[in-house]
């Protein structure tokens, strides 16, 4: 083998190290160039006198391992990103299909004067369909079925979503009851009314001059008349 064939070997390596370095072209270009460029340092090591390119192959491997390392990276942080875009489609789909249970049992009490009387979603649905709700979904976007409790005059729908570790969440629509100008929702604390503002009745100051803590004159004693 000539000396010019082991250098070409190390620019092909240096070239391919360079590819990697573009995410969708790093993983199979950085490995090529490792084993190329390794083994113009062997050849290169072990014949001096035939072989050469030693520098380049250097650099190659030096840069095929900066281009694995940086794929790593991006690759990392699009995963992250599609799973946040995922669990973001889920909860945008959970929360539609909440407020399409909301639409119907509204539509429910609208019609019979009470809210339906189910303890799962199936029963639930089976009093909505068809007059109240056209589509009645049973499970939340990551396909766990909701919790439903309803009665005459409240409703509650739960659901629990969980993301890539485990950890639950709770997505709830709580309304709890209705009063004369509609359901007051849970999650809202209505501030209470002000109380008129009463004077308190055994404060001295609020007493009047010649009330009845002044005091009575008493009879008279005896003898007091005049003569």
């Amino acid at each position: 083998m000539r000396r010019g064939n082991v250098t070409l070997i190390a620019t092909c390596s240096l070239a391919m190290a360079l590819a990697g370095l573009v995410p969708l072209l790093a993983p199979a270009a950085c490995p090529a160039a490792l084993i190329f460029g390794l083994a113009a340092l062997i050849l290169a090591k072990r014949r001096p006198e035939r072989f050469a390119g030693r520098k380049r192959a250097t650099a190659a491997i030096l840069i095929s391992l900066a281009g694995l390392g940086l794929f790593v990276v991006e690759s990392s942080a699009f995963l992250s990103w599609k799973r946040t875009q995922a669990r973001d489609q889920r909860m945008h789909i959970t929360e539609d299909r909440l407020a399409r249970l909301k639409e119907g049992l509204e539509a429910y009490f609208e019609a019979h004067g009470a809210y339906p009387e189910a303890d799962s979603p199936e029963a639930l649905c089976l009093e909505l369909l068809p007059d109240h709700l056209q589509d009645c979904p049973l499970r939340d976007g990551w396909g766990k079925p909701f919790q439903v409790r309803s009665r005459g005059d409240a409703y509650e729908i739960q659901c629990l979503v969980g993301g890539e570790s485990g950890h639950l969440q709770g997505v709830r629509n709580r309304r709890i009851p209705r009063t004369e100008t509609g359901p007051v929702p849970v999650e809202v604390s209505l501030p209470a009314a002000d109380a008129p503002a009463t004077s308190g009745s055994g404060s001295p100051s609020d007493t009047p001059a010649g009330s009845a803590d002044t005091p009575s004159t008493g009879p008279e004693a005896p003898g007091s008349r005049p003569g």
